[in-house]
């Protein structure tokens, strides 16, 4: 755990003590016994780059972090939403954040669940049912989460079994979405345009308006194709086929490249940089963290990459020169004494 000094400015949250009701999926199997609510973590993934270029490293390192009432902050993999154990040892407890250039790139959020009365919270976790509705796979809010006073706020949370529930300001309980059909497996959610957006793996995309829940399926819309990158990428035995939805034919076609631009794959989410304004970022490449690339005994997280002109996909961490964005930290990171003493 570091510390950043001084913090970087932030719009703090409108509703710092709000609760979000437990379970999300009342229809699945869980410990009834089981008390308690969601509160909203969030983390901000930030790009770190030297005020002036440093030869034989890299200009630029990419850190997810998420601070804590108490005030210090907690240094995630930026691709998942767990600590870095990357970052565990001879990192600077300390940094001046006035010695770089920093860029806030995106967000990820989370569900914490924060057990009621005695009950232990590992009797909570006994069972994997217990288990699977208490930690969420990605969790995403409406654009006015950051407006003061403003109670709009709307929560879209998608569970390990594809399942998809969405949640306002004022609501009792959590609405799970029914696309109608027998059997439904989401793999990735997002807000855009003051619409939800949830991705079945067939391809089926539907929008979910945060006011009124009401659900929309999106195969024939195309102004879903007003994302920059919508991609559904799937991939088997270092295989990645990447997909983009097709404007005239309203269909998902084989995406070949990406030119200038990097798409990051996260656990917890997804964001797209220009290569050119973040030297170290391999252009037209595809950085993602995927559970088959850990290795026992291995400081490294899950991390793969693919790449467009060669169609592989392989371990990042076989690949130092790629690898530096995000570990180990670059050696240019150091810490200011006179703050180190105080």
């Amino acid at each position: 755990m570091a510390g950043f000094y001084p913090l970087p400015p932030k719009i703090p949250s409108p509703h710092p003590s709000l609760k979000l009701p437990f379970p999300i999926f009342t229809n699945l199997p869980f410990n009834r016994n089981s008390r308690g609510h969601f509160v909203l973590t969030e983390s901000t993934i930030y790009s770190f780059q030297p005020l002036t270029s440093i030869s034989n490293t890299t200009d630029t390192w990419l850190v997810k972090a998420e601070e804590l009432k108490s005030g210090e902050v907690i240094l995630k993999d930026t691709l998942s939403p767990f600590p870095s154990l990357c970052l565990m040892e001879g990192f600077p407890q300390v940094l001046n954040l006035l010695d770089y250039r920093i860029s806030e790139i995106g967000n990820a959020y989370g569900l914490e669940f924060l057990k009621h009365g005695k009950t232990s919270f590992n009797r909570v976790l006994t069972k994997s049912d217990n288990i699977k509705s208490i930690f969420m796979k990605k969790v995403v809010v409406s654009s006015s989460f950051f407006k003061i006073g403003d109670d709009g706020l709307a929560v879209m949370a998608l569970d390990m079994d594809g399942n998809v529930g969405v949640w306002k300001m004022g609501d009792e309980k959590w609405t799970n979405i029914n696309d109608a059909r027998e059997r439904s497996y989401y793999v990735d959610i997002i807000f855009y345009n003051r619409k939800f957006y949830a991705l079945d793996v067939s391809g089926l995309t539907v929008t979910v308006d945060p006011r009124t829940f009401r659900l929309k399926k999106l195969f024939m819309d195309t102004r879903v194709l007003d994302l920059v990158l919508i991609v559904l990428c799937t991939w088997w035995s270092r295989l990645m086929i990447c997909s983009g939805l097709n404007e005239e034919n309203h269909e998902w076609v084989k995406v070949d490249g990406l030119e200038d631009r990097v798409l990051f794959l996260g656990a917890d989410s997804s964001f797209s940089v220009l290569a050119n304004d973040f030297p170290g970022c391999k252009r037209n490449c595809v950085y993602f963290v995927d559970g088959s690339f850990l290795e026992d005994y291995d400081e490294h997280p899950p991390y793969g990459f693919f790449v467009f002109k060669s169609h592989a996909a392989m371990r990042l961490s076989k690949f130092p020169s790629y690898s530096k964005i995000f570990y180990p930290p670059p050696t240019w990171l150091k810490t200011n004494p006179t703050l180190s003493q105080r």
